[in-house]
């Protein structure tokens, strides 16, 4: 009997300590998973917005959508967008959001980065990162009538003309019950 209640004890402890524990290395390591995925996403957003900067500007899915593609492709993320200013879809990597109106704060946010940035999101009940970076067309510069007109350097800023967004899954990324979602 004294050999149960020691075995009882001792669990009781193992518990009680492993628990916490275990929960704490679960999270490191999701932690580090997601700095993973911030990483290479920041790296191919901006790629990405730099890419599509020219065709971005014309308003042409046909020009930015493989772009979107490839990088869809190389990263694995569900899905790829190229937004205007104004909030609708130039071009998707899923054709039926081309045209869409987002007015969502998440867009809003977004339309207004002045870098690369991300938030965990949702997306067809999978959580996933979502990452974005403006996209910057570059001013004209002043005409030399202009400069002499008006005495002010050559314009030679960038001008956003609109965000990319690609979302990442999480590499152990699991449908999510919409209890989750709040649904």
């Amino acid at each position: 009997r004294l050999q149960v209640k020691i075995l009882i004890l001792f669990l009781s402890i193992a518990i009680l300590v492993g628990g916490p524990l275990l929960w704490t290395v679960h999270e490191s390591a999701r932690r580090i998973d997601m700095d993973d995925i911030i990483q290479r996403g920041d790296l191919k957003v901006v790629d990405l917005a730099e890419r599509v900067a020219a065709d971005f500007q014309k308003g042409q899915e046909t020009l930015v959508l493989p772009y979107l593609q490839t990088v869809q492709e190389q990263t694995g993320a569900l899905y790829v967008a190229a937004i205007g200013l104004d909030g609708r879809v130039v071009a998707h990597t899923n054709v039926a959001e081309k045209g869409q109106l987002y007015q969502d704060s998440n867009t809003q946010a977004d339309l207004r980065l002045s870098g690369p940035d991300g938030h965990l999101s949702t997306y067809k009940g999978f959580q996933i990162m979502e990452m974005a970076a403006p996209v910057w067309s570059h001013a004209e510069a002043a005409s030399m009538e202009d400069f002499l007109l008006s005495g002010e350097k050559a314009a030679t800023g960038k001008i956003r003309i609109g965000v990319v967004r690609l979302g990442v899954p999480d590499r152990k990324s699991t449908r999510l019950n919409s209890s989750h979602l709040g649904i």
